[in-house]
């Protein structure tokens, strides 16, 4: 944090004493350099660009890149004109500015220096500006996103390329402005490089939405518990891992894992992930809108009491359908394994009913024609076990919950006060250390946040519960818990490519699902066929208006 302020300090002095000197050299008082928008306004009149540049500025993310752009316009004004001049002024202004405003020799010339722009720089030009458009139409509008994972299964396939609205919830403005543009958390084929600097960080912030998250939606939103990484098993939630090298250690003695709290066991697999870098390489903290991104369908809203019975969804007492396609595995003695892909299975599936005992995960929908052609021996059950601390609360002496039989448990609500108990803590402890940013303490059977004793707590933001609808093949939220409201990253509207990983393109091709609406109840219909069709006519029609055929439909002169 120290750091990251002293760093802001130098930034900003060192442009504002440049600023400073360049306003006095085009004849404005240098004291305005020091005024909020006013500095910009000045700014953007010395450089002769539209007041709305300022309104690019202010938006995070994108004022980046308009920054650069300034800049690089700033550097001619002033007669430095050269690529290398121009470079200076984008990546080193702290220093660069200051050294030209106190430059004596240095002068005004203004925008209109009667310079032609080269092919280059014009090109250079429209790239940044198609930058700052599509950054714009990324961060509150629409963003692509690939499933990546068969959580979903079969009401989102593994290879779908999805369209997500960011309006659907209202857009997020971002937290982490000082990004690379068209990155997420990594710059490109890095492991470990963050592409984004943390020296300056915005509050939460939600720009107005068509809609809020109604049970049932499929949501897209950043991981939770991806608050931390270890870059070399990034497929492993962070906090598990922790868990399963705590509990490795102690495997001789049964005893002592047992009565091993998850806090104490978390430090031992800390020090083992310390001293072991080079399997686990190194560990990384990401910041809220940098965190991996997860889609699941909300099935509890803030507020609602939850619980699962022998896969049984229940919330406020009342029995939740099954989403169409949702699965469950079941134990399959498959006599043909082609016959079980002319049922959507994947080699995923059926790989695992070797690998798995029998555990193929079937939709609701095809149970009975699945029956038809393979020997179905039953659900797979899943019993509680002292090594397998990965649901929650991820401690048997205070509830032994599987994915099939969970809770019953309470969703926070904003606002809303509840008493604190272990298995409360064990529940909502994330959320009042990690997500609502209280110090929480916990020492001699007490609780202590912010440093005061607490018996209560009253949550500060709304929490959802996730799900995915392959319901025995999904870290949910009965692995990590709950998603607060400010990782929630909108909803996803459109399957417009889908692509079978196991196959060959184009044979991959899923054509059934190409331009397919993302439903709430988990069925798909494409209309790839309706916009070919569409396409077909709007073009045979302008070709009928060039060549004189549509006549009839001009206006007379």
């Amino acid at each position: 944090m120290v750091v990251n302020l002293i760093i802001t300090l130098v930034l900003y002095v060192g442009l504002h004493i440049g600023l400073w000197k360049l306003f006095e050299k085009a004849r404005y008082k240098g004291w305005q350099s020091l005024v909020p928008i006013l500095d910009l306004w000045i700014w953007m009149k010395i450089l002769k660009k539209p007041w709305w540049w300022i309104l690019i500025l202010l938006i995070p993310g994108v004022n980046v890149v308009m920054f650069w752009v300034i800049l690089w316009n700033t550097a001619e004004c002033y007669g430095k004109d050269s690529t290398l001049e121009r470079l200076s002024a984008v990546f080193f202004f702290p220093i660069v500015l200051p050294m030209w405003g106190l430059d004596a020799k240095l002068k005004f010339l203004g925008p209109d220096t009667g310079r032609k722009k080269s092919t280059g720089e014009e090109w250079l030009e429209a790239i940044v500006f198609a930058v700052i458009a599509a950054t714009i139409i990324r961060t509150f509008f629409i963003e692509a996103f690939q499933i990546p994972s068969s959580s979903m299964e079969k009401s989102l396939m593994v290879g779908d390329y999805l369209f997500v609205s960011k309006v659907s919830y209202g857009a997020r403005s971002p937290m982490t402005p000082l990004t690379v543009p068209f990155t997420h958390s990594l710059m490109p084929f890095t492991d470990d490089v963050p592409s984004y600097i943390q020296a300056v960080m915005l509050p939460y912030f939600r720009l107005p939405g068509l809609g809020h998250v109604e049970r049932g939606d499929v949501v897209v939103f950043n991981f939770p518990e991806g608050d931390t990484v270890a870059t070399k098993h990034s497929n492993e939630t962070y906090y598990q891992l922790l868990r399963t090298e705590g509990v490795m250690s102690y495997l001789q003695d049964t005893f002592k894992y047992k009565s091993k709290s998850n806090a104490y066991l978390e430090n031992v697999g800390r020090n083992v992930l310390k001293n072991n870098k080079r399997e686990y390489g190194k560990v990384l903290y990401k910041p809220v809108d940098k965190r991996d991104h997860y889609v699941k369908r909300c099935v509890g809203l803030p507020g609602d009491k939850l619980e699962i019975r022998d896969d049984t969804l229940i919330v406020n007492g009342e029995v939740q359908p099954f989403p169409t396609n949702s699965e469950l595995r079941y134990s399959v003695a498959a006599p043909s394994n082609n016959d079980l892909r002319k049922l959507g299975s994947t080699n995923e599936d059926i790989v695992r009913i070797y690998k798995q005992g029998g555990g193929l995960p079937i939709p609701f929908s095809k149970l009975e024609e699945y029956k038809r052609i393979a020997k179905v021996r039953g659900k797979i059950e899943h019993r509680p076990g002292d090594l397998s601390r990965a649901v929650l609360p991820h401690d048997t002496t205070l509830a032994n919950w599987t994915v099939s039989d969970f809770g019953p448990i309470q969703i926070p609500k904003k606002g809303e006060t509840v008493e604190l108990t272990p298995l409360n803590m064990a529940m909502y402890r994330r959320c009042i250390s990690v997500y609502d940013g209280n110090k929480l303490e916990e020492k001699e059977g007490k609780i202590f946040i912010n440093g005061q004793e607490a018996k209560s707590y009253t949550f500060q933001q709304d929490y959802f519960w996730m799900m995915g609808d392959n319901r025995h093949g999904s870290l949910d939220s009965r692995y990590w818990g709950f998603v607060p409201n400010d990782h929630v990253v909108g909803k996803p509207v459109l399957v417009w490519l889908s692509m079978d990983p196991d196959g060959r393109f184009p044979m991959n091709i899923r054509w059934n699902r190409l331009i397919s609406l993302v439903n709430k109840d988990g069925t798909s219909r494409s209309y790839a066929i309706h916009l070919l069709i569409l396409i077909g006519l709007l073009v045979g029609l302008n070709s009928l208006y060039k060549h004189g055929k549509l006549d009839f439909i001009k206006r007379k002169r």
